[in-house]
């Protein structure tokens, strides 16, 4: 399908639908709707404001330390990284966001900088709305692993908090149809002909206390990706699933005589329930599992030293079937200002794990130290302790303004 299809498929849609279709209402987290949460359009009151005050600048400070145990010999790192936002609302709801990144490294005495997002927002008639631009964008709902999340080239690191990922750049297409959702997504990355850009979509549907959802994609020289998720309350439990499922795989491995891609059809899937338990009258602590089965891993652990030759290791995604377990507990008893965590990943394929605590304190307002602390134990051959990692040890100091 090419750009052209997709923009006329876009404007069909919007001609059948345009009598039931309403408002969105913000169905993605905070992390990747950062200034365009309000699809809706902006209130009266910026309206009016538009003209004199229509701009906000705002950002974060973060200061990382970082000790990690390899062997006998340990590394240390203290980068200090600058997020910058400009949020830009405008009359007639078009609206700009750019949010730039700059990383200053002392002990490599080296700096690095990066556009994460510039994205513009407009809509027809607050039926039709598209955003244009380096964006973030996650689908899947999966809470650590998303083998159905194909628009993002590299995938989510577990040890981090947050989603540190820039963003990708995107033509994303979205219909409101009643509380269902249409989303068409042309990925102009890496494209220099139209013939390259990538499509993609997606169908939202909510049932009850559920969520259905159905993707397709389609990329230059890969085979097409189908893909399906759901997210459920069953009493208690909040469950999650996914899969992601073509005719031939599209991941790129390595063996003795280089790079290769699996013959045959590929299939990863998700599976996940979260359960909170409260212990107090304003406490409780949510359990978190979930298991993943990646589709391109490596079955014998022996085959390891390929990708990692080819510096093409990516953590957590290396081996065929993983599983990770989450003790999250905000502000438990009389701390108020602390937030902490306990999760425990394995690597089920070769029997390896790794093991993080970590502690956020509100110190102040807007400040906030992130403390953590990370160790592998099982085989010493498994992936989280084939180079002869120790342990990790991090903060983070950070403040919003």
């Amino acid at each position: 399908m090419k750009i052209f299809e997709s923009l006329i498929l876009s404007t069909v849609f919007f001609i059948s639908f345009s009598a039931t279709a309403q408002n969105l209402e913000g169905a993605s987290s905070a992390d990747f709707e950062k200034g365009f949460g309000e699809n809706s359009g902006i209130s009266n009151d910026e309206k009016n404001g538009a003209d004199t005050d229509h701009l906000k600048i705002g950002g974060t400070l973060a200061v990382d330390a970082t000790d990690t145990g390899i062997g006998s010999r340990d590394s240390f790192s203290n980068p200090a990284t600058l997020w910058l936002y400009l949020d830009a609302r405008l009359r007639n709801d078009i609206r700009t966001f750019v949010r730039l990144k700059g990383v200053v490294e002392p002990g490599l005495r080296s700096d690095d900088s990066d556009v994460e997002e510039m994205k513009l927002f407009f809509n027809v008639h607050k039926k039709v709305f598209f955003t244009v631009g380096k964006q973030k964008i996650k689908w899947g709902s999966g809470q650590f692993w998303n083998p159905t999340d194909v628009l993002n080239v590299a995938p989510r690191n577990l040890l981090y908090s947050d989603d540190r990922r820039s963003g990708v750049s995107l033509l994303k297409t979205h219909i409101p149809i009643g509380d269902a959702n249409i989303y068409v997504v042309n990925s102009v990355d890496g494209a220099t002909r139209l013939s390259e850009i990538g499509n993609s979509a997606r169908v939202e549907v909510p049932v009850a206390t559920s969520e259905f959802a159905f993707t397709v994609s389609k990329f230059f020289g890969q085979s097409a990706v189908w893909g399906a998720d759901v997210s459920a309350g069953l009493g208690p439990l909040d469950l999650r699933g996914e899969l992601a499922y073509s005719t031939q795989s599209n991941a790129l491995k390595y063996g003795p005589t280089g790079s290769f891609k699996e013959k045959g059809a590929s299939l990863g899937a998700v599976a996940g329930a979260s359960y909170e338990m409260p212990y107090r009258d304003n406490d409780s602590v949510t359990f978190s599992l979930e298991y993943f089965r990646n589709a391109d891993g490596y079955a014998n652990k022996s085959d390891y030293v390929y990708p990692l030759a080819a510096k093409a290791y990516v953590p957590f995604h290396l081996a065929q079937d993983y599983a990770v377990l989450m003790l999250l507990a905000p502000q438990p008893g009389n701390w108020e200002h602390t937030t902490l965590s306990l999760s425990n990943i394995a690597n089920i394929s070769d029997g390896s794990f790794l093991v993080k605590l970590n502690a956020a304190f509100t110190l102040m307002q807007d400040l906030r130290l992130d403390v953590g602390v990370s160790a592998p134990y099982g085989d010493a051959a498994g992936e989280f302790r084939f180079l002869d990692q120790k342990y990790e040890v991090t903060s983070r100091l950070s403040v919003d303004f």
